[in-house]
């Protein structure tokens, strides 16, 4: 189905974009790395881009994805009875990525899958029934690998609020920047913030860094140690309300230390 995907020509209209300044870092929806003052804006899909990723960009243009924030699968996390809900692209994508073809990747998380592709697989989740496996058995092979990962990030970039919520932000920068580094007293302080998060929220960063220490212990071969892991979901998991580039750049040592401590 994505090979038909990437090798049919498109049927609907193509971008317009228009260039548009905005104070806040953005991410660019074609290469993932942040984008700030003049930038391109597709005037109906609503995706962003640096005025140098225009012509790279494959996918239609169609809905405005940049709205689906408010969708099933953007939300935070339930709780109900039989146990947390762990939203399934997040399930689907560790089991796919957890498969020792997959894990071992050179590049994991690093290289981005096509854009199209990606933005695909998030609307044919946004549009399933419960307990549609979208994610599937054939999606063999490295650029799948990549594909997933995309998805994957997208996920918790595009979430409303992070997993680390708003709320909790400076109590987990101001824990973080204690010294000495690996105190007992700076881990036990950061056990107890931890707990002070929503229990959906923390059954999902449970299950994502039960998944992102086993990545790391393939670092040899997928070159994602702890340290370079931190960089890749640091910005998206633990993240200010007030997200300026004072504080994006001010923090941004101490909000990767503390993905990597966890």
């Amino acid at each position: 189905l994505l090979a038909r995907m990437a090798n049919k020509m498109p049927d609907t209209k193509r971008h317009t974009f228009l260039s548009q300044t905005y104070n806040k870092p953005k991410r660019c929806d074609q290469c993932n790395e942040f984008v700030w003052k003049k930038i391109r804006v597709c005037r109906d899909c609503k995706i962003i881009v640096h005025k140098k990723c225009t012509s790279a960009v494959k996918s239609s243009c169609g809905t405005n994805r940049r709205d689906k924030r408010g969708s099933m699968i953007y939300k935070r996390p339930q709780w109900d009875p039989q146990g947390f809900l762990i939203p399934p692209l997040v399930s689907q994508s560790i089991n796919h990525l957890q498969l020792e073809e997959a894990i071992s990747t050179e590049g994991l998380f690093r290289i981005p899958g096509h854009l199209g592709q990606v933005q695909d697989i998030k609307a044919q989740f946004e549009e399933c029934t419960p307990g549609t496996q979208i994610i599937a058995d054939t999606f063999i092979g490295t650029e799948y690998v990549h594909l997933v990962a995309s998805v994957l990030r997208l996920f918790f970039r595009e979430l409303q609020e992070p997993l680390f919520t708003f709320e909790l932000y400076d109590l987990f920068v101001a824990i973080t920047a204690m010294k000495p580094e690996l105190s007992e007293t700076k881990l036990e302080c950061l056990r107890h913030a931890i707990r002070l998060l929503p229990r959906g929220s923390f059954a999902v960063i449970n299950q994502l860094m039960d998944f992102l220490r086993m990545v790391s212990t393939f670092s040899e071969t997928n070159r994602m140690d702890s340290s370079n892991l931190s960089i890749v979901f640091a910005p998206t998991l633990l993240r200010s309300k007030n997200e300026t580039i004072e504080v994006m750049l001010g923090d941004a040592e101490t909000v990767n230390k503390f993905i990597e401590i966890l």
